[in-house]
């Protein structure tokens, strides 16, 4: 009786490969085979006849090649003999036994999508960026504040690290022409006049004074809703280049309040009254004059999706 193996033994990448499946329906698919005769049509016609001339798609047993010099389409047909020949030599060319010329326009050689060279390129001048000298005097005042404000030593090099590459990041940030944020101080770029955080909470503030108009006045308007702020005397401070207050601030305070009663009716929270609230919302009619009929009857009317029906409850 024969041993049976309790060992598996190890197999060569290339014969893997040749065994599995998917990777013989890769290599022998059509588009792929074809891609693999175009890559080497330069040694089949030529180095110069190949920069301009490519082969197009295949037919039956015919090769369409584009040519983008008509001056050298006579001559890429004389030799059409001498290229089906080496088209022969071919496993996957040797199908085509006639060879159609037609004009095309300059092949573009497109880079990979997937190229990281622009982020390296980025992180690498970002590094060398940051790779400033620190003075001795620098130096000096990070040990003495680390040697007071941490007591663990374990800890002071870690944090005398840190510091020291807060010292290379605003030094490098100045010499390159950063400025301080108009509302914070921090660095920043030339073209911002304000860091991103603090636009952020400029922007909230300014929802948040929008959506409380809106909710005494649903039916306000852009131009209402500054009329009340100017009332209000609401002082924010003005930035070059940006405008406080701005319709988008409005746009995006409004369609936040509209989803909020949205959610409301769908969960019949007060659902006559938020019915209500939405339609002055959405055509700018005073609360007031809106019924609960007619509110109701408006909405059941407008174009709904699944994520926004009024009538569910």
């Amino acid at each position: 009786m024969e041993k049976k193996k309790t060992y598996q033994s190890m197999k060569t990448l290339s014969d893997t490969l040749h065994q599995s499946k998917t990777v013989r329906q890769l290599f022998n698919n059509h588009s792929f085979l074809l891609f693999r005769l175009r890559q080497k049509w330069k040694d089949i016609v030529g180095e110069m006849p190949a920069k301009y001339s490519y082969i197009g798609f295949g037919k039956g047993n015919t090769l369409f090649v584009y040519v983008t010099n008509s001056a050298l389409t006579q001559h890429l047909f004389m030799m059409k003999s001498e290229l089906l020949k080496r088209l022969g030599e071919d496993e996957y060319g040797k199908q085509f036994t006639d060879i159609r010329f037609l004009a095309g326009t300059p092949k573009k050689e497109t880079a990979g999508k997937t190229t990281v060279d622009k982020i390296n390129d980025r992180l690498a001048f970002r590094e060398k960026m940051y790779d400033q000298p620190l003075t001795e005097k620098e130096k000096k005042d990070i040990s003495l504040w680390t040697q007071v404000h941490i007591k663990d030593e374990k800890l002071r090099e870690t944090f005398e690290k840190l510091i020291a590459r807060s010292y290379q990041k605003d030094k490098a940030e100045t010499a390159h022409g950063y400025h301080p944020c108009m509302t914070c101080g921090n660095l920043i770029p030339q073209s911002q006049t304000v860091c991103i955080r603090c636009e952020n909470k400029l922007e909230k503030t300014e929802e948040g004074s929008f959506i409380l108009i809106l909710k005494e006045n649903p039916h306000y308007k852009y131009e209402d809703c500054l009329a009340v702020l100017e009332k209000q005397d609401k002082k924010i401070k003005t930035i070059p280049g940006r405008h406080p207050f701005s319709y988008e601030t409005y746009a995006s305070a409004r369609e936040k309040w509209i989803q909020k009663q949205r959610e409301a009716i769908f969960q019949n929270t007060d659902a006559p009254l938020h019915k209500r609230i939405l339609l002055s919302l959405l055509i700018h009619k005073p609360l007031k004059n809106i019924t609960l009929r007619e509110a109701e009857e408006a909405l059941r009317n407008m174009k709904q999706s699944k994520y926004n029906s009024y009538d569910k409850k």
